[in-house]
């Protein structure tokens, strides 16, 4: 069955959760850049203008359609201007400058909220227009050269066919560990709380590395459904991030950007590779089951399973009654103070 005839048919909410959601990583939008993505079923660009700060706006000038990141875009100071008859839209996205004619007042590129945190560049969506119910974290052990004792940045990014709501379910369902992820002892849970948007996970399980068996304790902070802080205790200390995003209905983009703790100076970056690889060898055996599955509303499951109903539970405030018909981002990006690029 096609994915999105299988979704359609199977999953009872909207295709894009209200919530935080990484477009890309700060690395991938230099100074001058303009660059085209998809996300929500939607045509976006990205720029970064001259005083360093990005933006996010609908792709297709108002004028007569261009997209404006395809042709010979450019940006001339922080101006966005178009490649068709180079109009230039200022960082409102207020259109200050027409080569041949004076500016048009009405049109205006739809700007899309964006923060930008621990090297990523993120949006606030939202399917009805209402203002995010909490911030992302910036996480220490993310900044860059500001912390010592922590390897550089690693980012992988992977694209599937899956919903959202499937992908934080997986985490809860413990069953699964063994036959798909290969450690040693099913997850012990110690904590699964929910506070608003926010959820709290710690468990601990055994994990096999180069051959070898170590406790791993992890905590996983959620912020809404697809911005996850992840700490992990095993062999070396990790932090990482892991998001989603919706490209289209029943597509998924997937990011992880993590740090170990350094370790020894000579085999640090060999370990690096090593977690770096772990972690994708993991989440890659997930893949093919959610490419594949259906959405049960009404699951049978076995004692110790209930930790899937309580993130269900949770995950509904997410979907507002707009869920189904026309999504949107916040398009008020004032209560959203822009982010220095970190």
């Amino acid at each position: 069955m096609h994915q999105e005839a299988r979704e359609e048919r199977t999953y009872p909410f909207g295709a894009y959760p209200n919530g935080w959601y990484v477009l890309a990583n700060s690395t991938e939008i230099k100074v001058g850049d303009v660059k085209p993505f998809h996300y929500f079923g939607k045509d976006v660009v990205i720029y970064r203008g001259r005083n360093h700060k990005a933006h996010i706006v609908d792709a297709y000038c108002p004028h007569l359609g261009a997209h404006l990141g395809h042709g010979g875009t450019g940006i001339v100071g922080n101006n966005l201007r178009c490649p068709f008859h180079h109009w230039q839209f200022d960082e409102s996205g207020k259109c200050v400058e027409v080569p041949y004619s004076e500016p048009q007042p009405k049109a205006c590129l739809t700007h899309w909220p964006m923060v930008e945190k621990n090297g990523q560049i993120l949006t606030y969506f939202s399917a009805d227009g209402s203002a995010p119910p909490c911030d992302v974290p910036e996480v220490p052990e993310l900044q860059g050269d500001k912390v010592k004792g922590w390897s550089p940045s690693h980012f992988s990014k992977f694209e599937y066919s899956a919903h959202v709501q499937e992908v934080v379910e997986n985490i809860v369902d413990l069953g699964h560990f063994i036959p798909i992820h290969n450690v040693e002892e099913i997850p012990k849970v110690e904590e699964l709380t929910f506070d608003g948007p926010r959820a709290t996970l710690r468990y601990t399980t055994k994990n096999k590395v180069l051959g070898k068996i170590f406790n791993a304790a992890l905590h996983l902070e959620y912020y809404g459904p697809s911005y996850t802080v992840v700490r992990v205790r095993s062999m070396t200390n990790v932090v990482l991030i892991a998001s989603m995003v919706p490209t289209s209905k029943g597509k998924v983009r997937h990011r992880f950007h993590f740090r170990m703790k350094n370790m020894n100076p000579l085999i640090n970056k060999i370990m690096l590779i090593i977690m770096a690889k772990q972690i994708e060898h993991d989440f890659l055996g997930d893949l093919p089951i959610w490419e594949h599955k259906i959405y049960r509303e009404h699951p049978k499951l076995c004692k110790n399973e209930g930790g899937i109903m309580k993130m269900r539970k949770w995950f509904k405030q997410f979907y507002t009654d707009t869920s189904k018909t026309e999504s949107k981002p916040v398009t008020n990006s004032k209560s959203i103070q822009l982010q220095e690029v970190r």
